[in-house]
């Protein structure tokens, strides 16, 4: 036998016929002889459960994808990413940036890739956002010169990659001619868009101010929610981008007592309907979670105490929502969650590492009835970089 993927069709589809779905995956993922020849994925709802992607650099693998539906880990070697940090994932695609103590913690580089088939696209690197006044790779420990609320300043290449970053969605699948990616980003949380085929980031301009701490795409449509609760609405992203604010800022009396919430999501749930979550934490570790649903017709929030049978997925990816119908052993109504933020991520690493004051990653399951939180089964207590989750991909 010459090549792997010049196996006859016949005997490919005998061997894809013995495999369950995550094997599955896996194999249409083998080379694009395979992929194009196998046949089509089953659609079934458990397809729609997303992985957990989290690096583990030892001797077998650099990574595994943790498959909820299994409990089951699947290592999958992951070379071009050992050293960088997520940004981001949507669309079964991850995103990557720079890493703090790795050989990759100067470069203003940002990729895409699918960690299953290992094609990755190359975005505008950092050193091209609206921020930067200037960048110079050799100027240590001032590497980025940025603009700022208070004027212009120098900061570390870490610092910035690290934390001035926040996060990176994209509108399709990258590989896609008319996928556009949008990111949080800088000391205020602003707004930035690309293409692929562009060579730097353009400043979108919204109505409100930010800090921005979401964002999503319904039907080509890209929403943005504030650190209060500003709803805004962009509509052709390009040159005459069309911003409306669809919701004002929450009241203060809608935390429920909570406090301030540490973060904002924005979640399309299976219903079609738009839900903004607010995350509440405690010398960063998260102790409850408050979701509110979008009432088009007054245009304002709604404190809501259930979401209808769905599950959300919340942390750095693109957040995701399935329903719980037709899944076995999964109850509605949950929220399962990661670590979201790289300010407190890398001070909990910090500790981590070291001997003392060892803090766990804060990875678990929120259940919206009793609110009480539990542990995600077969994860580690302590991981770094934090995990992050990704849409399972349809090949097909």
């Amino acid at each position: 036998m010459g090549q792997w993927s010049e196996l006859p069709s016949d005997l490919l589809n005998a061997i894809d016929a013995q495999f369950v779905y995550a094997d599955k995956v896996r194999v249409h993922a083998v080379c694009e002889s395979w992929y194009s020849r196998l046949p089509k994925m089953p659609n079934h709802k458990l397809q729609q459960l997303p992985w957990l992607l989290q690096a583990v650099n030892n001797k077998e693998t650099s990574h595994e994808l943790f498959n909820l539906r299994e409990e089951k880990f699947y290592p999958i070697d992951l070379p071009e990413v050992i050293g960088r940090f997520y940004k981001g994932s949507s669309n079964g695609w991850v995103v990557m940036g720079a890493g703090e103590g790795s050989i990759y913690a100067k470069s203003p580089d940002i990729y895409v890739i699918d960690p299953l088939r290992r094609v990755q696209i190359q975005l505008p690197p950092r050193n091209t956002f609206p921020d930067v006044e200037g960048y110079c790779a050799d100027r240590s420990g001032e590497e980025y010169s940025l603009l700022t609320e208070g004027g212009i300043y120098f900061f570390d290449a870490n610092h910035v990659h690290l934390n001035l970053l926040e996060k990176v969605i994209t509108s399709s699948i990258p590989s896609s001619d008319d996928c556009v990616a949008v990111a949080i980003y800088g000391e205020l949380g602003t707004v930035a868009w690309c293409t692929r085929n562009h060579e730097k980031w353009t400043p979108l301009h919204l109505d409100v101010n930010g800090p921005f701490e979401d964002l999503i795409f319904i039907k080509n449509v890209l929403y943005v929610v504030s650190c209060q609760g500003y709803l805004l609405q962009v509509e052709n992203i390009g040159e005459n981008p069309k911003v409306t604010i669809v919701a004002p800022l929450l009241a203060k009396h809608m935390y429920a007592g909570l406090g301030i919430p540490h973060r904002m999501f924005l979640v399309e749930c299976s219903d079609g309907s738009l839900n903004m979550v607010g995350r509440f934490m405690y010398d960063n570790v998260t102790f409850g979670f408050k979701v509110y649903k979008l009432d088009l017709t007054n245009s304002t929030w709604l404190a809501v105490d259930n979401i209808g049978g769905d599950i959300f997925f919340l942390g750095m990816n693109y957040s995701l929502s399935i329903s719980s119908s037709d899944l076995p052993r999964y109850e509605g109504n949950r929220i399962y969650f990661t670590d979201d933020s790289w300010v407190f991520l890398y001070e909990r690493e910090r500790n981590i590492r070291g001997d003392s004051n060892r803090v766990d990653s804060d990875i678990g399951v929120f259940n919206l009835d009793d609110g009480s939180i539990e542990r995600l089964p077969c994860i580690p207590r302590s991981l770094w970089p934090p995990p992050i989750w990704v849409k399972a991909p349809r090949y097909h």
